[in-house]
């Protein structure tokens, strides 16, 4: 059993993901929005101002979703899925991806 994790960088991505992921049988995924420290190094602001901006929410953020595999053929499946959608991984402004083995899962319902 695997934890999957994605950063995508563009959020219009989501809904093909997602669509995707429903196709292959894949229907627990959770999302959070989130932040890479490249976009609070590359503006003339103080720490404090880019802060305060994410805070209001007029940085661009990134979308990162977690989903529990259990099928390792299905997990190889939704990262083929992930880069038929945003591209190439090795590119900038795709995303990021990896997966976290897990031990001990409880609260999953099929």
């Amino acid at each position: 059993m695997q934890l999957l994790v994605m950063v995508v960088d563009k959020e219009e991505d989501l809904d093909e993901i997602f669509e995707a992921f429903i196709d292959i049988g894949i229907k627990g995924v959770t999302v959070l929005d989130s932040y890479g420290s490249g976009h609070l190094f590359t503006e003339n602001l103080s720490i404090f101002g880019k802060l305060s901006s994410i805070a209001d929410g007029r940085k661009k953020h990134n979308k990162t979703i977690f989903s529990i595999i259990e099928d390792p053929e299905k997990l190889e499946e939704a990262i083929e899925v992930v880069e038929n959608i945003v591209g190439d991984l090795n590119q900038p402004h795709t995303a990021v991806l990896f997966t976290v083995p897990l031990g001990i899962v409880r609260g999953l319902t099929n």
